[in-house]
């Protein structure tokens, strides 16, 4: 009787370590897949920006152009009509 008892905590420990061992394989690949959504929901976030950001470049050039545009035709203006007689 007393090496029957002996004989189930091996078997509990060893079913317990073999338990133990799938779980830790099961939160390491859920472990993967969440370091793999984050990558790929930086990854939008990058690609989000970026589109953005080539928004905000395009239209300060267009800013900057009717900005250079409207002073030169003011000036252009100015300069015409103290030339007419």
């Amino acid at each position: 009787m007393p090496e029957e008892n002996e004989d189930k905590p091996t078997e509990s420990s060893s079913e317990s370590s073999s338990e133990s061992s799938s779980e830790s394989s099961s939160e390491s690949s859920s472990e993967s897949d969440v370091a793999g959504s984050n990558v790929l929901t930086e990854l939008a976030e990058i690609e989000e920006f970026e589109w953005k950001l080539r928004l905000l470049r395009w239209g300060l050039f267009v800013g900057v152009l009717a900005i250079l545009v409207l002073g030169i035709s003011t000036i252009w203006r100015t300069t015409i009509k103290s030339t007419a007689p």
